[in-house]
């Protein structure tokens, strides 16, 4: 090491060290790989999956007090019975864009469409039971619509009702 400067005198100018210039070390394969290879794929792996994941999650979350209405789902599918038969029970469930069902706070109405009044609904809120009357087909659907929902989302599905042969047994409900 050098000792430092003397002091300037009087008519001398101070004299400046010279710079010291610092070479990096000499970067190895593997820490150019790290760093340039590596590591920005690392951090892209970690933080777009991240990013998406809170993005859906974000919107989920803003959605929970109005998520709109787009499909009504009835269960059973399909409804073949006679007129003999007891009734049938129901349910229905709305889902939103994500395919998500919607438990609470939505509105259903029931009803059902036939050229001869094949049967009735009695229903309370998403539960429902179908009672035959007269043989013949239709469609029995179902109206949704919650706070969010500006036009009800209607469900549908079809339904057969046949006049059982006095020595024929009815079938179980919704078969």
């Amino acid at each position: 090491m050098e000792p430092p400067p003397e002091p300037p005198t009087d008519n001398q100018s101070p004299v400046q060290p010279a710079p010291v210039m610092v070479m990096p070390k000499k970067m190895s394969k593997r820490s150019f790989f790290l760093v340039f290879v590596l590591l920005p794929i690392l951090l892209v792996a970690g933080i777009v999956p991240a990013v998406l994941n809170s993005q859906t999650f974000l919107s989920r979350a803003a959605g929970a007090k109005c998520r709109l209405i787009t499909k009504v789902a009835i269960n059973p599918g399909k409804i073949v019975t006679y007129t003999i038969s007891p009734p049938t029970n129901l349910s229905v469930l709305a889902y939103d864009y994500y395919n998500s069902p919607i438990f609470s706070g939505v509105q259903y109405e029931w009803g059902m469409s036939s050229t001869n009044s094949i049967g009735t609904v009695n229903a309370k809120r998403d539960l429902a039971s179908f009672i035959p009357l007269r043989a013949g087909t239709g469609d029995l659907y179902v109206k949704a619509k919650n706070s969010c929902t500006q036009k009800a989302v209607i469900g549908s599905i079809k339904v057969t009702v046949q006049t059982a042969k006095p020595s024929q047994s009815p079938p179980g409900p919704g078969i």
